[in-house]
């Protein structure tokens, strides 16, 4: 089942995705997209069809990205792609599975579970 953006746009709280790559991102979902996403720079034409054209949500980051590692530890990205507060925009096609946040993933938590 494919996920569509309408399922979960409308979210209140902090939401927690995973993508295809195993990267975890936590924070609260923007519903105005355009608000984040102006473009000042010029258009460049692009000659390529679609199947679809892709959708995307944005999030303002609450929590460092983190990834999940061929172990399957959960460790956050060093050298950080993201900070806390960035705001992101991820393809809903990538997203493999979305659900609420329960606080941020971070090095420290993870060292005193082993």
């Amino acid at each position: 089942m494919k996920i569509r953006k309408e399922d979960f746009v409308d979210c209140v709280g902090s939401v927690t995705i995973v993508t295809d790559d195993r990267i975890i991102f936590q924070g609260q979902i923007k519903r105005f997209e355009g608000r984040y996403c102006k473009q000042e720079w010029p258009k460049v034409e692009v000659k390529a069809k679609l199947e679809d054209e892709p959708e995307f949500i944005v999030l303002s980051l609450s929590c460092e990205p983190a990834i999940i590692r061929d172990n399957a530890t959960i460790q956050t990205i060093n050298p950080e792609l993201f900070r806390e507060g960035d705001i992101v925009r991820i393809n809903v096609d990538e997203i493999i599975a979305i659900g609420p946040s329960n606080g941020c993933i971070d090095d420290v938590d993870l060292a005193e579970e082993e």
